[in-house]
């Protein structure tokens, strides 16, 4: 699958900016502190902060699926094949990989990429979560969402949002955004 350079940018911009703001975090702490970022702003906006990637059902919870391949990158256990070599060069140069699967930010995130209602989504969960262990997190997000996914399959951003407390009013104009999209997309 080819993705928007945009959304590489955006994927990588939204890692980075909460991997510098968290510190050293676990990918597990990282990825579920950005997973209830996207719950609150797919309830409070109608929008995805996610670009062109989506979460992925795991054992652990929720994962975002291109973000998971930029650790992997990082850390060795990925070529990053998928993506342009000039890309998978740049995640290099912005993410490092200290050790027991823990991410570093070695540049600042382009915020250019990021709007700022997602910064704020992004600001409040790495606030409400912070001091959340890893595996309360993964515990955490193993909410209605995740239940309603199939293991290592794409979760739905409409039940992502009604596991965030979305009313009906809210689910029906995300699910008319999200077709728009993919019309406008095709």
């Amino acid at each position: 699958m080819a993705f928007s350079s945009l959304s590489l940018e955006k994927a990588l911009n939204t890692l980075v900016y909460v991997v510098e703001r968290m510190g050293q975090p676990g990918y597990l702490k990282a990825f579920k502190t950005i997973y209830f970022a996207e719950q609150e702003h797919l309830v409070n906006y109608g929008l995805s902060l996610m670009g062109e990637d989506h979460f992925i059902k795991m054992e652990k919870g929720p994962v975002p699926s291109m973000m998971y391949d930029f650790v992997k990158i990082v850390d060795g256990r990925q070529t990053g094949y998928r993506y342009p070599a000039e890309f998978v060069t740049k995640v290099k140069a912005s993410l490092a990989y200290p050790g027991r699967r823990h991410a570093q930010a070695k540049v600042s995130a382009d915020l250019d990429y990021i709007a700022e209602s997602a910064q704020q989504a992004l600001l409040a969960s790495i606030e409400r979560y912070r001091d959340t262990s890893p595996d309360e997190l993964s515990k955490l997000s193993h909410d209605s969402a995740w239940d309603k996914a199939q293991n290592n399959r794409p979760i739905d951003p409409v039940d992502i949002a009604e596991a965030g407390g979305a009313t009906r009013e809210e689910l029906e104009y995300l699910r008319d955004s999200l077709s728009d999209n993919l019309f406008a997309a095709a």
